[in-house]
C-alpha cells in the first residue's frame, strides 16, 4: 500500500502541463528521484513491481533514481525482483546523505557547469596574472569578498599580500589532511574554484567514532552500557582522547556534508577568531587556487601593525555572520518542512507552482 502510493506521487512529478496556461512557473521535472529506505526491514513482491515501475517512469523521463539505505536482504529482495544497480539510472547508497551529495555535485556538473566555469575563471586569471608581475590574486580574492557581500575590505587589506603564499589544489585534492605543523594553520583566501566541507557525522562526545579515534570503546558484553557509570575515570580518559584527536578524520567513515564554499569565502574563519579547531574536512570539488596566511604570521604582525590586523578581524567576524545568517535560515526550512502537514493526496507540479507562487508574495 505505501509503494503504490509513492509511485502515485511520484508519477505527478513528470505530469506534462503546458506552461503557457500559468502566469508563474512550473517546478522543473526531476533530474534525480531519491528514495530513503533506511526504516524499510522488508517488502513483498507486489512491492518489488512498484519499485520497478517507478524506475522505469524516471528512466523514459531521463531521470536517474538513488536509493539510500538498503539492507542487504531488501537488496537481494530488490535483486531477484528483477530491479537492479545499473549505475547509469539506477543507484545504492548507503545513507540519504550519500545520495544527496552525489545528486548535488552532478547538478552542478551537468546543470549549472560547474567545472565549465572554473576553468574558464582559471584560464582568465592566469592570463592576468601573466600580464602583471605583481598580481599573485590575493587582490582579485579581497575584491570578490567585497563584491558578493557588499563590503569594502579590499584596499585596507592589500598589505597583506607580501605574506601570502599560493596554495593550489587539484580536483578531489584535500587541503591539509593531516595538520601536524603549526604553520600549515592558517587562513586561506579563496581566489577561484569550489570546495566542500564534510565531517563525520558520529564524531559527537555522545558517539565516538571509530573512523576519528585511534582507539575504541570496548564493551564486554555485547554493547551494552548497564554496567558503565556516567562519573568515573574510564568515561573521563575516552572523553579526553576524544579532545585529543579532534581534527583527526578518515574519509572513509560516514561523512556528512556542512557545506559548499567558494570565491568571497574564506577557509579558517572559525578558528582564526576563537581558536576552536577547525572539525571539517575541505576537499576540492574542481581545482583551486588559494591564498594561505599562517595563524602565526597574523599573531607577528598584529604587534606591529594592529590597526591592519583588526582590519583583518572585522571582515572574519562579517564573513562569521554571513555563514550563521545562511546557518538559521536553513534550520528555519528544515524545521518548517518537518513540522508542516503532509498532504494526503498527491500534489501535482502545477498546484505546488500555485502555492510557491503565493507564498513568495506572502
Amino acid at each position: 500500500g505505501n509503494a503504490s502510493s509513492c509511485l502515485t506521487y511520484i508519477t505527478t512529478m513528470f505530469e506534462e502541463t503546458p506552461e503557457e496556461d500559468f502566469d508563474f512557473p512550473l517546478p522543473p521535472i526531476p533530474k534525480f528521484l531519491i528514495l530513503d529506505l533506511t526504516i524499510v526491514s522488508g517488502m513483498d513482491t507486489s512491492a518489488v513491481d512498484v519499485f520497478a515501475e517507478i524506475i522505469a517512469i524516471c528512466k523514459a523521463n531521463q531521470c536517474v533514481v538513488f536509493m539510500a539505505g538498503l539492507s542487504p536482504n531488501l537488496k537481494s529482495i530488490l535483486y531477484h525482483g528483477g530491479v537492479k544497480q545499473d549505475f547509469g539510472r539506477t543507484r545504492y547508497f548507503p545513507d540519504l546523505e550519500s545520495a544527496l551529495g552525489k545528486a548535488e555535485d552532478s547538478l552542478l556538473v551537468s546543470i549549472a557547469k560547474l567545472e565549465e566555469h572554473d576553468l574558464h575563471e582559471a584560464s582568465i586569471r592566469t592570463r592576468k596574472r601573466l600580464m602583471t608581475e605583481d598580481d599573485t590574486g590575493f587582490l582579485h580574492a579581497l575584491r570578490q569578498i567585497d563584491e558578493q557581500h557588499e563590503v569594502e575590505f579590499a584596499d585596507g587589506l592589500a598589505a597583506l599580500q607580501k605574506l601570502t603564499t599560493v596554495v593550489e589544489l587539484k580536483k578531489d585534492d584535500v587541503l591539509f589532511e593531516n595538520v601536524e605543523n603549526e604553520s600549515d594553520r592558517g587562513l586561506f583566501f579563496i581566489e577561484h574554484g569550489a570546495m566542500k566541507v564534510e565531517r563525520d557525522s558520529s564524531y559527537s562526545m555522545t558517539r565516538g567514532s571509530t573512523s576519528s579515534l585511534k582507539r575504541k570503546m570496548v564493551f564486554d558484553d555485547g554493547g551494552s552500557i548497564s554496567q558503565w557509570k556516567a562519573r568515573t575515570g574510564t568515561i573521563g580518559r575516552e572523553g579526553a582522547l576524544q579532545k585529543g584527536v579532534s581534527g583527526q578524520h578518515d574519509r572513509s567513515g560516514h561523512n556528512f556534508r556542512l557545506g559548499r564554499i567558494g570565491p568571497g569565502w574564506v577557509v579558517g574563519t572559525i578558528e582564526g577568531c576563537t581558536g576552536m579547531p577547525n572539525s571539517g574536512v575541505h576537499i576540492a570539488i574542481t581545482a583551486c587556487r588559494l591564498h594561505h596566511i599562517p595563524y602565526k604570521v597574523i599573531r607577528e604582525v598584529e604587534k606591529k601593525d594592529p590597526a591592519l590586523i583588526l582590519h583583518l578581524y572585522k571582515m572574519l567576524s562579517h564573513l562569521m555572520a554571513r555563514r550563521q545568517q545562511g546557518t538559521i535560515d536553513q534550520i528555519s526550512q528544515l524545521h518548517s518542512i518537518m513540522t508542516s502537514t503532509a498532504p494526503t493526496k498527491p500534489v501535482s507540479r502545477a498546484t505546488m507552482a500555485a502555492l510557491q507562487n503565493a507564498m513568495k508574495y506572502h
